[in-house]
């Protein structure tokens, strides 16, 4: 009696945590300020659309450390150190494993995609008051457009061929 009751309680909490990891296996968090769905799994790989920090994406399949996911209706491909969630952070524990290291934790990550904010950027300035911005902020303001993009990997010779 006592392992027939035994063996329905294991059940239980088995059925539970499948159903829990279930419902997170579906869809997956953007921890950058703004990040591309991609037509294929490659950086500069045309952009199907932008999503921004906190979009919500669904996904549908993982290839490497890249991610097939949908937002909106529009699928497109996005890297994993763009995402947080129960599949991304899955995927890097299964990388450790394989001997691989992330110098950064997930929420140093995330701190550093979405940038200083006008509080941090005065109390920095405030604390080094010879620090030059001009450079990052006229880096900020450089938009690459995807065409320039592909011509850049052709003229360098990165296009797979």
């Amino acid at each position: 009696m006592n392992k027939l009751l035994l063996y329905v309680i294991a059940l239980a909490v088995f059925l539970t945590a499948t159903n829990v990891m279930a419902e997170n296996l579906d869809s997956v968090t953007i921890k950058v300020k703004k990040t591309s769905l991609r037509k294929d799994k490659q950086f500069y790989a045309p952009t199907v659309t932008t999503v921004v920090f906190g979009d919500r994406l669904e996904t549908i399949k993982f290839s490497g450390n890249w991610w097939l996911v949908s937002h909106n209706g529009t699928q497109g491909w996005v890297h994993e150190s763009a995402l947080v969630g129960w599949n991304a952070q899955y995927r890097r524990k299964v990388s450790m494993f394989k001997g691989k290291k992330s110098e950064m934790s997930t929420d140093e990550t995330a701190l550093a995609g979405k940038g200083f904010d006008a509080q941090i950027e005065h109390e920095f300035r405030k604390k080094s008051p010879k620090a030059n911005f001009s450079a990052v902020e006229k880096m900020e303001k450089i938009k690459i457009t995807d065409k320039e993009l592909d011509a850049f990997v052709t003229e360098g010779g990165l296009a797979k061929q």
